[in-house]
């Protein structure tokens, strides 16, 4: 939800003119709307590297736990281990990098699009510290 209400409003600062005609696309087709539309024109959005790949991950298991079926599931191999959906779904590496994984996305986004990351970004909020 981070992500997506920050590629919202930075479409609507960016392109004004087509921005709500955007809204009902994915988060990850606004984020190449964006990159091609007002990036350098490489192609920054990988799906396959990081910071992306967390993203792509993290869409798959949020699609899994919210429209889960009840239905037998194999096991899932990943990293040599042997793991449950859950597990998998789940898994430390995914859910602790999470918050960073966000901040590098929306770092490299800025640096594409050459604009100034957020203050919010680095600042902790007030009530974190009492």
């Amino acid at each position: 939800m981070c992500l997506e209400a920050f590629i919202n409003q930075m479409g609507y600062d960016m392109l004004p003119d087509i921005w709500e005609s955007q809204e009902k696309l994915a988060l990850s087709e606004k984020i190449q709307v964006i990159f091609s539309l007002k990036g350098t024109g490489s192609s920054a959005y990988n799906t396959s590297t990081e910071p992306f790949s967390t993203f792509t991950n993290c869409i798959t298991s949020r699609n899994w736990l919210v429209h889960l079926k009840p239905k037998y599931e194999p096991v899932k191999n990943y990293k040599m281990n042997r793991m449950t959906p859950i597990e998998y779904y789940l898994r430390d590496d995914l859910v602790f990098n999470l918050p960073g994984r966000i901040k590098e996305m929306i770092e490299y986004i800025c640096q594409d699009v050459k604009t100034k990351a957020p203050a919010w970004l680095y600042d902790s909020p007030r009530w974190s510290l009492e």
